[in-house]
């Protein structure tokens, strides 16, 4: 986090797995020191609606503060990284490449 310390990625992604019903599957990237994009793939034909989008955003901010924006995007798939396995959680932050990569796992339909 921008002020030194660390988070584990399930802190982020509690709402996503316990209270949000329509997420198929979702990829956490940590962007930027204060920037974490949250990538979701919604179950097939369950569009979450705006009002779930807002309060799964608004849960997941709590965490990390004002001082880290979270962006969640819709996505119709999650493809594998170069080495054709799939990473829930990872940082493109330089000298905190471990920061997110943590094992998890992914929330399924089946």
């Amino acid at each position: 986090m921008p002020d030194g310390s660390t988070i584990h990625p399930y802190h982020l992604v509690g709402t996503l797995a316990q209270d949000a019903p329509w997420v198929r599957c979702y990829q956490v990237i940590q962007e930027k020191i204060d920037h974490i994009l949250v990538k979701v793939v919604p179950l097939p034909g369950r569009r979450p609606t705006p009002d779930e989008l807002a309060r799964v955003r608004s849960e997941m901010q709590k965490p990390v503060g004002s001082g880290v924006t979270i962006t969640l995007e819709l996505a119709a798939e999650l493809p594998p990284a170069e080495n054709g396995k799939f990473r829930p959680y990872y940082s493109l932050v330089a000298g905190h490449a471990e920061g997110l990569i943590s094992p998890g796992s992914v929330r399924s339909d089946g």
